[in-house]
């Protein structure tokens, strides 16, 4: 890419513009785990879980019989 819509990244060298003919030596297992560990919806559920258990009360709830 000649141009990134990132520029401020590229000024402080997080990023990095380069050529076609880059080349890296990185694969995929050099990357595992970098955006955790693929449980987050998981543990999304059981912190909701949690907070709705110790903070959502019904109470008094009466129901019409048709």
């Amino acid at each position: 890419m000649p141009d990134t819509g990132w520029k401020e990244l590229v000024e402080v060298s997080w990023n990095v513009l380069v050529d076609k003919g880059f080349s890296c030596s990185m694969t995929s297992r050099d990357l595992f785990g970098v955006y955790g560990k693929g449980d987050a919806s998981s543990r999304i559920v059981q912190v909701l879980t949690q907070w709705h258990e110790t903070n959502y009360v019904i109470s008094d709830v009466t129901l019409d019989e048709d």
